[in-house]
C-alpha cells in the first residue's frame, strides 16, 4: 500500500478559507444576477474587438505580402497570341 502523507495545518487551513470564499461569491451572484450577465457582455465585446483587430492585421499583412510579391508580365493584348496546337501538330 502507499502511504499518502496528512495534509499539512496551513493547507487545510488554505482549503476551508477557499471554500469560504467561493460560498461568500457564489452568494452574492445570486443576489445580482444581472450584473453576472453585464460582465459576460463585456467579455464577449472584448473578445470581439480582439479579434476584429486580429483580423483587420491579417488582411493588412496578406495586402503587403501582395503588394511585395514579384508579377508575371502582362501580355500586350494588341499581339496576337501564337496557338499552341497548330505549333505541335508541324
Amino acid at each position: 500500500m502507499s502511504e499518502t502523507k496528512p495534509a499539512s495545518v496551513f493547507s487545510r487551513l488554505r482549503s476551508l478559507v477557499k471554500g469560504w470564499f467561493s460560498v461568500w461569491v457564489r452568494d452574492r451572484e445570486l443576489e445580482s444576477p444581472e450584473a453576472i450577465y453585464e460582465q459576460a457582455i463585456k467579455g464577449r465585446m472584448k473578445q470581439y474587438r480582439e479579434l476584429k483587430d486580429a483580423v483587420a492585421g491579417i488582411l493588412f499583412m496578406a495586402g503587403k505580402a501582395r503588394r511585395r510579391e514579384p508579377r508575371a508580365p502582362r501580355r500586350d493584348r494588341t499581339t496576337p497570341r501564337r496557338d499552341s496546337s497548330r505549333a505541335r501538330s508541324r
